[in-house]
């Protein structure tokens, strides 16, 4: 409901722009990316033989690492079931938890459900792009600022990724890593 409500108001197809966009950008945020998270993901993807398999790992890696891009909170974006952190009480934060991970491995989940402020708003996700377009919805359909701790992340995702807004006017920072990732 959220996604068609989203594409109803924007015209945009959140979860279908997210595969697509990103899929594209994922090699690179692999490359790029100084998060410690990194070597973790990139073990199992190249231990992944199945090449389309291999592709959507890449995606869900590049998702779980484009906060470390912007020297952001990726804790603001996803935490893993069980090893929760904390955000101010004050600040709506819709994020992503992922449960049922094996050996707290974020990229071996069983399922994702979306928090807003400690109460679930869906467990249905199939997977983090699904999840990730999920959150985009509620920031959205919600009127939900971006916190301080994930503005880059989510201004690259809203501009850059979904096209919901001009590129040109994006801040330095933004633009540099959106270089690094198209160079």
């Amino acid at each position: 409901m959220l996604l068609w409500d989203l594409r109803d108001r924007t015209k945009v197809d959140v979860d279908q722009q997210i595969t697509s966009q990103l899929s594209v950008m994922a090699p690179r945020v692999l490359q790029v990316s100084r998060s410690p998270l990194k070597e973790t993901f990139r073990r199992v993807i190249d231990d992944c033989e199945d090449g389309r398999l291999k592709k959507g790992l890449q995606l869900e890696a590049a998702i779980l690492l484009l906060p470390a891009l912007f020297k952001e909170d990726s804790g603001l974006l996803f935490e893993v079931e069980g090893h929760a952190q904390t955000c101010p009480p004050d600040t709506p934060t819709p994020k992503m938890v992922l449960k049922g991970c094996r050996e707290g491995h974020p990229m071996q989940y069983d399922h994702i459900a979306i928090m807003l402020d400690g109460q679930s708003i869906t467990e249905e996700s199939e997977d983090i792009s699904m999840a990730l377009g999920l959150v985009l919805c509620v920031y959205f359909l919600f009127g939900i600022q971006y916190p301080k701790g994930l503005k880059k992340t989510m201004t690259f995702l809203e501009c850059v990724v979904l096209k919901m807004k001009d590129p040109a006017g994006l801040p330095v920072t933004i633009k540099r890593v959106y270089n690094s990732i198209y160079a």
